[in-house]
């Protein structure tokens, strides 16, 4: 299944706003390492078989399981930012973002713990499009940016994988 970011703003509750202040006060640290994660080389994704995305580690705090980021970034081809573009962006992407969220002791992220989290690493300022994806096994979310790493709308058609009969 996949779902964009129109579902994910429908669950920003008093609570929820609340639950993500709390983690950009009591996280500070680690979300400020995913966001340097993001941009740093390490993150940009390669052909060769030895490449691992990079994940960085948060530790549990209070009532706050541990948590995995695993951060991957493509470059964005021509294809991509001419439907960005089409979309009606002006700004020119340069990177698409994916965050796939794992727990280290194996449990299932809920959806709702792996939406808030998200909204912790994303600016609360801007236009853009966040893009969920289910069915890969752990909640994982995909985002364009630009240059400057700033996110930009997108539209949810980029990120749909179509099956095909065999």
């Amino acid at each position: 299944m996949f779902y964009s970011d129109a579902m994910i703003n429908n669950t920003q509750t008093s609570a929820f706003t609340a639950t993500v202040d709390f983690l950009r006060r009591v996280h500070f640290t680690s979300l400020a390492t995913v966001g340097m994660t993001i941009k740093h080389p390490r993150s940009l994704a390669r052909s060769t078989a030895a490449w691992r995305p990079p994940t960085i580690r948060v530790s549990a705090q209070g009532e706050l399981s541990p948590i995995n980021f695993t951060i991957t970034r493509h470059r964005v081809g021509h294809l991509a930012r001419a439907r960005i573009r089409g979309y009606g962006e002006t700004r020119t992407p340069a990177y698409m973002i994916m965050v796939r969220l794992t727990a280290p002791d194996g449990r299932a992220i809920e959806g709702h713990e792996a939406r808030t989290w998200m909204r912790a690493i994303l600016p609360d300022t801007g236009s853009f499009s966040l893009h969920g994806i289910d069915g890969l096994g752990a909640p994982t979310y995909c985002w364009v940016v630009d240059q400057h790493f700033t996110p930009i709308e997108s539209p949810a058609s980029l990120f749909k994988t179509e099956k095909s009969a065999a």
